[in-house]
């Protein structure tokens, strides 16, 4: 264990990393968003309380859905069961704020000019420079909580209620693969770094990664008894897996476990490299 932080009040719903992996951000159940400083840490063991850290963002009155970080590490964006999309300065100003009809999870595209979001049975890309929604799919059925974009951002991937994962193509909305590979809810999705592979994590207690071009299944981890999250590293070599309290590391080519991660005493719910 390098490093512990603490000081969230409630339930953390989602984290993401800065590009530059100085900063952590954290949404939680109070509606409440946090930025954690990497850097402020003494050594293994070190645990760094809220008050030490970078600002807390307040503005959602209810639970956050999701955070993500721009792809040059300027703004953030955040959902909330407020019904607002809000956009941050990493210096905790809202910027801007979008009410749609459907935000629950709210992604940059590589441009940064748009943003993704779903709810229910739709998906939409909100362009921030004129305010106006693309709906990408209209009626849908059973679309599920997570999205994931492609490296170069030209494909988008959802989970379904069936534990399906559909791929679109961004520009046109056209779906260009359909995966059944899971009996239950997913947890996450996720593409590689080289955008070949997609990693989905099931609520069944499985982890699968597969090929994007064909739809084939490359490599299966069971776990028990669910599969909270599952990402890839940033170099593409190894992929983590989160459980009910511990976390594991896996080798991309031969399938081999490395470390297993233990520390937490409750649910695991996000992994992050």
């Amino acid at each position: 264990l390098i490093s512990s932080f603490e000081g969230s009040a409630d339930h953390i719903e989602d984290i993401a990393f800065h590009p530059a992996n100085e900063v952590m951000v954290s949404g939680d159940r109070a509606g409440v968003i946090r930025t954690w400083n990497l850097n402020q840490t003494d050594g293994p063991g070190d645990t760094r309380n809220s008050t030490a850290l970078p600002p807390v963002f307040r503005g959602h009155s209810s639970r956050i859905w999701d955070v993500d970080y721009s792809t040059d590490g300027d703004r953030i964006v955040t959902a909330g069961n407020d019904g607002s999309i809000r956009v941050w300065t990493t210096g905790a100003t809202c910027v801007e704020e979008f009410k749609p009809p459907f935000p629950i999870t709210a992604m940059f595209t590589e441009t940064r000019n748009e943003i993704i979001i779903t709810r229910g049975e739709q998906i939409g890309v909100w362009n921030r420079q004129n305010h106006e929604v693309k709906s990408l799919s209209e009626g849908v059925q059973g679309l599920g909580d997570h999205l994931a974009l492609s490296p170069d951002g030209g494909m988008l991937v959802t989970d379904h209620e069936d534990g399906s994962v559909r791929l679109w193509d961004r520009m046109s909305g056209r779906t260009v693969q359909l995966i059944h590979g899971h009996d239950q809810l997913l947890e996450r999705v996720e593409s590689s770094p080289d955008g070949d592979l997609l990693i989905t994590a099931g609520w069944e207690g499985s982890c699968k990664i597969w090929d994007v071009s064909t739809g084939d299944l490359k490599r299966k981890i069971d776990v028990s008894p669910h599969c909270e999250d599952a990402t890839f590293a940033p170099d593409g070599r190894t992929f983590a897996i989160s459980t009910e309290n511990n976390a594991m590391i896996y080798d991309m080519q031969s399938g081999r476990r490395l470390p297993l991660l233990q520390g937490h005493q409750n649910t695991a719910d996000f992994i992050a490299f």
